[in-house]
């Protein structure tokens, strides 16, 4: 055991740093990080491990922004033409038609005056869509709910096309969000000094 004593005039502070300073009591250790980058083992520092993270993290949100744009984008697609559909009475106009191709183009000629107002080019697949429509979901349809809906998918786009706008503040708030959700669940084990 080692006892040291200070004269009164001297800070204990920078004694302490003294002795990790010139001491064993600390000890530095180099780090030699080898990762597997592009198929190949590569030699990185701590720096350069983190900048690569950081980057492949802002790859997946961007990712992750597009794919729910997309789906929000499909959805939307497929609500107004459910609502072109039943509100213009489209559906009537297959009540004539004799043949499966007939009723598709019923169908398609029905919907093109209103092409402006559908996210994309109506397909094949929006046309059985609308086909698979049971007469209970027609008679019974709510306009007013359908259109509200509309509104919140067109704000939650809106919301991916800002977090696209700006991905480093967007992952920010997601790690902060992470951080208040585990932080306390798992407390940091080491001091930041």
């Amino acid at each position: 055991e080692i006892e040291v004593l200070l004269h009164p005039e001297q800070d204990p502070d920078r004694a302490i740093e003294a002795l990790y300073a010139f001491t064993q009591c600390q000890t530095q250790v180099a780090s030699r990080i080898v990762v597997i980058r592009g198929g190949r083992p590569v030699e990185m520092d701590v720096t350069s491990v983190v900048k690569h993270n950081t980057e492949r993290l802002l790859d997946l949100l961007r990712r992750e922004l597009e794919h729910e744009r997309r789906r929000q984008l499909d959805e939307l697609h497929r609500k107004t033409l459910v609502e072109l559909f039943i509100e213009h009475r489209i559906y009537r106009a297959i009540e004539k038609c004799s043949t499966q191709s007939a009723i598709r183009q019923a169908v398609f000629d029905g919907l093109a005056p209103h092409r402006k107002l559908l996210a994309r080019d109506v397909t094949n697949e929006d046309v059985e869509m609308l086909l698979g429509i049971p007469i209970r979901r027609i008679s019974s349809f709510d306009a007013e709910k359908n259109r509200d809906e509309i509104v919140a998918i067109r704000e939650t786009i809106a919301r991916v096309e800002k977090n696209l706008g700006n991905l480093k503040a967007y992952a920010v708030r997601r790690l902060r969000a992470l951080l208040n959700d585990f932080a306390s669940d798992h407390p940091r084990k080491t001091r930041i000094k």
